[in-house]
């Protein structure tokens, strides 16, 4: 039996019982069995039974509930049962309930007959102790088409009531079976001896009666609806549950397991069966048809996504076997397999035996879909068989692919089959930009944690390569540089996380760029003989981090202003902060290197007592070492473990490896001043200097020039291990269109190339707009700053010179460096010098992660915007208009045709298309499995409800459990990799507010219970600066990295292994740790969707387990939980459809004027249906000058009718006309909108002249001009504004409203 399968039990035996058997017994002096149990207790009908903690709530959450209340969210389809003359189940939410019971859709010839088996216990007082009574009664052909109440001489205080009516449209009857405690208490307050523990009602159809769907059939809304019906049509819900929950047959977990796998107790063994019965009747009514369940379990498994040899022979998966299949015909053969198997798995669907399948319109709708991949993953494969650039640049995408994954995985993984297809329908795309498959977004559905990323990461690695080699055919300038690949993310937490795994990818292309011998530089596969040097360009591969400045910095380089009071206030940039100064956001958001984990950077708060670390620190100016011991070394609370100093091939620098452990909780400056002052004084007689920015920044090494004076003026990073693969025979260099990049003295290896490949990312807004980086991660947010920050243009390539130093810039928008405010308007910048390039190609592929997440107002926000960076991505090339690829990917969705044309103005194909069952798409397969299977990835979902024991206790009861478990069973002698993906319990929670009343419990309340429940054996012991690790909305930025990095370490680690995580919907769309497995849902999130992403962070590597509580008082939460089987039957067919509307009359109002801003300012041209018309470089202006501004939004005035501005309205027109019919305004009506938001634009210029601008910040300085960009400083100030509120974030739907009372 697994280790899930123990936990699971244990937490049974926890809140339900018994826990010691059929006939356990309890110490009266120190045990109450009402206390013990929590769940699956019934109360004497004839009065309340109510503990003194029914009413306690997690802080705040009282305000929560109601909010639940008030929009309650989807009430599971089909958990009303139909069923007539129920018996009052309204729940007293402060008291136990007196009755449970299931209803159950029988068909029958002639009457409903069924066997029925009733369960229950009592406690009762006996020599200073409770002993434990099992009762039970099987009741033989009940006719069950009559109200009635059966009862059994052992205990006839307890009662089974049935109620039933016969459907008179489908003559099936609805059964509702009820167990009642009828006992009558002494007192007001019940004793435990009036209660009924563990009851439970077993059901077995008789003669020609059998259990049908309660679900009545309804017919589909539309054809997605068929297609569900469809899918899941072999999966019926037969029974749900009243004040508990419901099982049948297939998702029974006391069903025989395949494999022989059995549980030893609840819920995987009947506890009372064989105690009570005869061996026979035991048997019977352990297989059940239906029967009740307080604490349900069902399986959730990961499909197979494996190669079926059933399909024939497999494809070649290796990607460093496909990396070297330079011939065409030899990569076509390996190849063909997948879609050939894809073909025979076709035509089995389009051609079975049932004829009734074959003529369901849904099916075959579902085959063309099919069809048409297939025929899409042959065409991919012909491309790459027949066209030498897009076959070179797969290989090179499959050995960047197989580098990244020895580096992360330590192993080169196979693709899957899903994988591999995924990239083929997608590649004449890419290759041919003016292929129709331009207009289509591929939606990559597949559920949390099944590899979505991998796949696309493997496209954008594939368009890197290829956009290179394009270039170098066309022999284009600019070498096939600037942004390739734009990936855009909701979350900061989620954008983080996918920056560091697609930095691994980028850096690998990066290292396979130069890597080789002298004049042939850079990997080609074995068989391309003429790839010459650099075959993949000479500028660097490298991926940019655009997100918020709450995140990472904005600016390289300091400013500072005056506040009110005339005190000088300044704010430090990227370069100050990386060398110690305290500012907003953390540039180093790489904390190891992708290739050999070598520590790039500790967090600023530092390390924790016992964690040991190597820092490998180059150092300039170093004289031989002098002979020194590690202890030498050591000065509290540091520990030199050892020391290794390795020379350079520049003589005077080196690099020391130190290996140190603290005995204490150390800040990061700390460290730093150990290293300074102690450590480089006592192991070199000279004093050298520290080459990278500080100690604690050993990756981190910032660029100086000599311009008037020397100059910081970057940042770069390098991984600073000398073994490092990055580090390992490397001749890197870098060609830029201003000249050769320079390399690092420490790096130099003489000839201006470097002994050291740099780790390629930028995570400063300054550095995104300067170096134009192949890949950018950014959240979807961000894109509003395209209307005030006309650098921001770069992106899509609106770029016209190069600074030597400064990188990429456009005309009038010059990089700034250090320098103060101009006397007079710059072109361009006023030192160092700057070489005219042509404009670089756009963006070619668009990523959207977690599409769900595109909805509501803020999806209306990101699907105006979209109209913009669509827009600005299409270029012509000759006569060809070049639209960029959109691809997008999500676990969850419904209706997402309409989402796609909403946000994105594409056509949509879904990908893998679906066939007859939801659990076989040929590239996923499998059924529902069994409870005890939990060797594979997946989840095993557990339903706890406990009526009037309030919130805290059940909380604490259970998450005290799934704590000390784990610490018993390794104490039993259980493996720590079998215990690891328990170690760490995650709480998920639906609201801050009930997050931060858990906090408390951990703090208190559950340390008290692991000492009460761990009796002579250990307890669990909770750290305290680890536990519990908050993720949520109110988690600092800064130490996001960090957190992460944390939450990957599991035991036998037991100290630095997190125990305890508490999460809101943040958790949900942006871990992803392998190692988690274990997970307790505080309520029903609102959606489906939310649900599934958030239960998918764990057990993803094995069989995770979630638990999910329901508050009873909560109607909403009772539903899914009375339903629980039905609904985790058939989870993925209950995510709601999204509603996005970005031409909505508010959204309009909100951005549609800051939208035309974005298109002036960061256009160089414009597509428009007449061809194409240039932008004024009027609109891109707005300097600071010392004695002010010189901006030229005033010239709207003059410009009003100017092609580029009449274009603008035109243009948001067509893409409104390219909305969804439901959701498409009226004809003209965009356009009019436009011209209207211009025209006041217009007025105001003519208004207020030169002193317009475009926006003005007011968190230096308080609001003064007019603007065209409004916001509520300005406002409030009185000062006009051409668009009110002005979003500076998707985020912001309202503006911040101020009350004001009277008096």
């Amino acid at each position: 039996m697994s280790e899930r399968d123990s936990l699971v039990e244990a937490l049974v035996a926890e809140v339900l019982g018994p826990r010691e058997g059929p006939t356990e017994r309890m110490t009266a002096d120190t045990e109450d069995p009402l206390d013990e149990y929590i769940v699956g207790v019934l109360a004497p009908e004839s009065t309340l039974s109510v503990e003194l903690d029914s009413d306690e709530e997690l802080a705040g959450e009282s305000e929560s509930a109601a909010e639940d209340e008030a929009d309650p969210g989807t009430v599971v389809p089909g958990s009303g049962s139909g069923v007539a003359s129920l018996p009052s189940l309204v729940l007293d939410p402060m008291s136990r309930p007196a009755s449970m019971g299931i209803s159950l859709a029988v068909e029958s010839p002639s009457v409903p007959t069924l066997d029925l088996c009733c369960t229950w216990a009592r406690y009762g007082k006996t020599e200073g102790s409770w002993e434990r009574r099992p009762y039970g009664v099987v009741w033989r052909s009940v006719d069950c088409s009559t109200t009635r109440s059966l009862t059994d001489p052992s205990d006839p205080a307890v009662r089974l009531e049935i109620r039933s009516r016969e459907d008179a449209r489908s003559g099936v009857w609805r059964v509702s079976l009820f167990l009642v405690n009828g006992s009558l208490a002494e007192s007001d307050r019940p004793k435990p001896q009036d209660h009924v523990f563990q009851p439970q009602i077993r059901v077995r159809c008789h003669g020609d009666s059998r259990l049908v769907p309660v679900e009545r059939s309804r017919p589909a809304h539309d054809p997605e609806e068929e297609g569900l019906d469809l899918l899941y049509g072999e999966r019926p819900v037969l029974a749900r549950g009243h004040l508990c929950s419901a099982l049948w047959e297939a998702v029974d977990p006391e069903r025989p397991h395949s494999g022989g796998l059995r549980g030893t107790r609840a819920p995987f063994v009947w506890t009372d069966g064989r105690h009570l019965f005869d061996n026979k009747t035991a048997a019977e009514f352990e297989a059940p048809h239906a029967r009740s369940e307080f604490v349900p379990v069902v399986p959730v498994n990961a499909p197979n996504k494996s190669w079926r040899e059933d399909w024939g022979e497999a494809p070649e998966l290796n990607p460093l076997k496909l990396a070297e299949l330079s011939d065409g015909v030899e990569l076509r053969e390996a190849l063909t397999p997948l879609a050939d198997g894809y073909g025979r798995w076709i035509d089995a669907l389009a051609g079975g035996e049932d004829d009734v399948l074959a003529a369901n319109p849904a099916l075959q709708r579902h085959v063309a879909g099919c069809r048409g991949a297939l025929e899409r993953v042959r065409d991919g494969i012909e491309v790459l068989a027949t066209d030498h650039d897009a076959r070179m640049a797969f290989c090179f995408a499959n050995r960047a692919i197989a580098l990244q994954s020895r580096w992360t995985k330590g192993k080169v993984n196979p693709w899957w089959p899903f994988q591999l297809a995924f990239q083929l329908i997608n590649i004449r795309a890419v290759v041919e930009e003016a292929h129709p498959d331009r207009n289509v977004c591929d939606l990559l559905w597949f559920p949390t944690g099944g590899g979505k990323t991998e796949a696309y990461l493997g496209l954008a690695a594939f368009t890197l390569a290829h956009r290179r080699l394009r270039a170098l055919r066309e022999r284009r300038p600019d070498g096939g540089s600037g942004v390739a690949v734009l990936s855009r993310y909701t979350l900061r937490l989620l954008t983080i996380q996918q920056y560091r795994r697609a930095l691994a990818l980028v850096t690998a292309c990066e290292f396979l760029r130069t890597t080789g011998t002298p004049r042939e530089r850079g990997w080609r596969p074995t068989g391309w003989k003429d790839a010459g040097d650099l075959p993949w360009g000479t500028h660097r591969f490298s991926i940019g981090l655009w997100v918020g400045g709450g995140v990472t910095p904005n600016n390289l380089h300091d400013f500072a202003y005056r506040d009110s009071s005339g005190k000088h206030i300044p704010v430090f940039g990227a370069l100050s902060i990386l060398s110690g100064k305290k500012g907003e956001g953390e540039p180093a958001q790489i904390l190891n290197c992708p290739s050999c984990r070598a520590v790039l950077a500790i967090p600023s708060d530092g390390l924790a007592a016992g964690e040991t670390v190597t820092l490998h620190l180059v150092l300039g100016e170093v004289e031989p070492p002098v002979p020194a011991e590690a202890s030498q070394l050591s000065q509290e609370p540091f520990e030199v473990l050892s020391v290794e100093v390795t020379p350079h091939a520049a003589e005077e620098f080196a690099t020391v490896s130190l290996t140190f452990r603290v005995g204490e909780d150390v800040p990061a400056n700390r460290v730093d001043t150990w290293f300074g002052d102690h450590v480089l004084r006592n192991l070199f007689a000279n004093r050298p200097y520290l080459v990278s920015a500080r100690a604690t920044r050993p990756g981190y090494f910032v660029r100086s020039v000599m311009a008037r004076k020397e100059e910081d003026v970057e940042f770069e990073l390098f991984c600073p291990n000398p073994h490092c693969d990055l580090n390992t025979d490397v001749v890197w260099d870098e060609q830029t269109h201003a000249g050769p990049w320079p390399v690092p003295e420490a790096f130099d290896r003489g000839d201006g190339t470097s002994t050291r490949c740099p780790i390629p990312a930028w995570t400063v807004d300054e550095q995104i707009y300067a170096r134009c980086p192949s890949m950018i991660i950014a959240t979807v947010d961000k894109f509003a700053r395209l209307a005030y920050e006309p650098r921001a243009a770069a992106i899509f390539g609106n770029v016209d010179k190069q600074h030597e130093y400064l990188g990429y810039y456009r005309t009038w928008v010059p990089p700034s460096g250090r320098s103060g405010f101009p006397v007079k308007p710059r072109e361009n910048p006023t030192w160092g010098r700057s070489s005219a390039i042509g404009r670089l190609r756009p963006p070619e592929l668009i990523l959207q992660d977690e599409l769900h997440l595109i909805e509501g107002p803020l999806g209306s926000m990101v699907g105006l915007y979209e109209t913009g960076i669509d827009l600005l991505a299409t270029t012509r090339v000759g006569d060809t208009l070049v639209r960029p690829k959109y691809i997008a990917s999500t676990a969850t969705v419904r209706q997402a045709e309409e989402q796609v044309q909403s946000l994105f103005a594409r056509d949509l194909q879904v990908f893998p298309p679906p066939g007859a069952r939801v659990d076989d798409s040929f590239f996923s397969w499998g059924d529902s499995g069994h409870p005890l299977d939990s060797d594979g990835p997946g989840r095993l979902y557990v339903g706890l409800v406990a009526p009037g024991r309030g919130a805290q206790t059940p909380l604490v009861r259970a998450w005290s459990r799934l704590l000390q478990e784990p610490l018993e069973r390794l104490g039993a002698g259980a493996s720590e990799r079998s215990l690891d993906p328990f170690w760490t319990l995650v709480g998920y929670f639906n609201a801050i507010r009930e997050l931060a009343g858990a906090v408390a419990l951990v703090r208190q309340d559950i340390v008290q219970r692991l000492n009460s429940i761990a009796g002579d054996s250990e307890s669990r012991t909770l750290s305290e600066h680890l536990d519990p690790m908050e993720l949520s909305s109110r988690a600092d930025s800064l130490r996001l990295p960090r957190m992460l990095e944390d939450l990957g370490k599991g035991i036998p680690d037991e100290d630095e292994t997190v125990s305890v995580v508490v999460a809101t919907s943040m958790f949900g769309t942006g871990v992803d740790v392998d190692r988690l497995g274990l997970m307790f849902v505080n309520g029903q999130p609102k959606t489906t969707s939310a649900y599934i992403q958030a239960t998918g962070r764990v057990g993803r590597s094995t069989g995770g387990l979630v638990v999910t509580f329901y508050r009873a008082s909560r109607p909403r939460d009772l539903s899914h939980y009375e339903y629980f089987a039905g609904y985790h039957h058939t989870l993925y067919r209950h995510v709601e459809p999204v509603t996005v509307n970005p031409f909505a009359p508010r959204a309009r109002d909100r951005a549609l004027g800051p939208l035309a801003v974005s298109l002036l300012r960061q256009a160089a041209r414009l597509e428009g249906p007449e061809g194409t018309v240039a932008v004024d470089s009027r609109w891109r202006v707005q300097q600071r000058i010392k004695n002010g501004w010189y901006c030229r939004a005033d010239e709207m005035s003059s410009a009003r009718t100017e092609p580029d501005v009449e274009l603008v309205p035109e243009l948001l027109e067509i893409r409104a006309a390219e909305q969804p019919v439901m959701r498409r305004p009226q004809e003209s009506e965009v356009a009019e909108h436009m011209r209207a938001e211009l025209d006041r634009w217009r007025d105001t210029a003519e208004q207020h002249g030169g002193s317009l601008l475009f926006h003005e910040s007011t968190v230096t300085r308080p609001a003064s001009s007019p603007v065209v960009l409004g916001d509520l400083a300005h406002h409030v100030a009185g000062t006009d504004e051409v668009f009110e509120n002005a979003p500076n974030s998707l985020r912001e739907v309202e503006a911040t409203t101020s009350v004001r009372g009277r008096g």
